[in-house]
């Protein structure tokens, strides 16, 4: 595993660290900062809102901080996704840019075609692949090379989940060193033209890794600031890893913990009971091991585009 003042010096990205350990890319106002599991565990236990409370500071300051964690110094993503990444932020754009008239945004709707675009999230996407109902590819009308995916999905949140005219986006994802710009305003357009019965398309912009600005400029509007969230992560793999809602009576009943474990009663299934249990007997997904650790993030920020507005 490379270390990030590595990483800059691979790609001859200069840098400066500041008082907080962030490396400042070249003299850009974005600063990236490793975030250990070690540091997301003692921030769970002891002070939830740390890394949401310097998001802040430094967006007060007109900085922009990235969080990213100890896989991105790890191949492949320190190449499929590190280093590009801060090249942009240094470069003030990626290679190659495109604008959305010069590309094809379409709907994957055989098997195939599917897997082909879910493979491309697994590889290019941070946070991997998530479950989702509808897949589009954008794609050169010159040479039909695949540049970018965006797929949607149902939204969990129970504030939500009864809006029967609502997707959420949940995820998008481009090549590493390309830009398709007002692509995002393009993939909306194309979703709600194939798709008449949604009215609304909801997302996230994570703290860790974006301002939010990308949905501004497309016409979504802020909903809410979401405090710090909460996931299991398997220490071995941080990828790994499993949202705060498996810590409930119903996962402990049906759900996760059930299923990898075996049912509980509700009486037994206290807060303390099952943080317990999922810190040391929920058995690993990607290797034969036991326990998922608490760690927190920066928070989110969520966003709704409304297409009658």
């Amino acid at each position: 595993m490379l270390t990030l003042e590595e990483v800059f010096n691979d790609i001859n990205v200069p840098f400066t660290v500041d008082e907080n350990g962030a490396y400042q890319i070249g003299d850009t106002t974005k600063y990236i900062k490793i975030r250990t599991l070690k540091e997301s565990v003692d921030a769970f236990r002891n002070e939830k809102k740390r890394f949401y409370n310097m998001h802040f500071k430094y967006k007060d300051e007109g900085k922009q901080l990235i969080y990213l964690e100890e896989f991105a110094l790890e191949e492949p993503t320190v190449t499929d996704f590190t280093k590009p990444f801060i090249m942009m932020y240094f470069n003030g754009s990626p290679k190659r840019v495109f604008y959305a008239r010069q590309v094809v945004c379409k709907e994957a709707t055989r098997p195939k075609d599917r897997r082909t675009l879910s493979a491309f999230i697994k590889r290019y996407h941070l946070q991997q692949q998530v479950g989702a109902r509808y897949y589009y590819g954008f794609y050169s009308k010159k040479n039909d090379e695949l540049l970018g995916v965006m797929t949607f999905g149902k939204n969990l949140n129970p504030k939500y989940q009864k809006d029967e005219g609502l997707m959420e986006l949940k995820r998008m994802v481009w090549l590493p060193d390309v830009q398709v710009r007002y692509g995002l305003s393009k993939g909306i357009q194309t979703f709600f033209k194939t798709h008449p019965e949604f009215d609304k398309v909801l997302s996230y912009s994570l703290n860790d890794i974006s301002n939010g600005n990308a949905y501004e400029k497309a016409g979504f509007e802020l909903a809410a600031h979401s405090n710090p969230g909460t996931r299991f992560k398997n220490p071995n793999d941080l990828l790994d890893n499993y949202s705060f809602q498996i810590k409930s009576s119903w996962g402990a009943r049906t759900g996760v913990i059930a299923k990898r474990i075996h049912p509980f009663p509700k009486e037994q299934c206290t807060s303390q009971f099952l943080e317990e249990l999922i810190e040391t007997e929920l058995p690993h997904r990607s290797d034969d091991g036991k326990g998922y650790l608490p760690t927190v993030d920066s928070g989110n920020d969520t966003w709704i585009y409304y297409k009658n507005k």
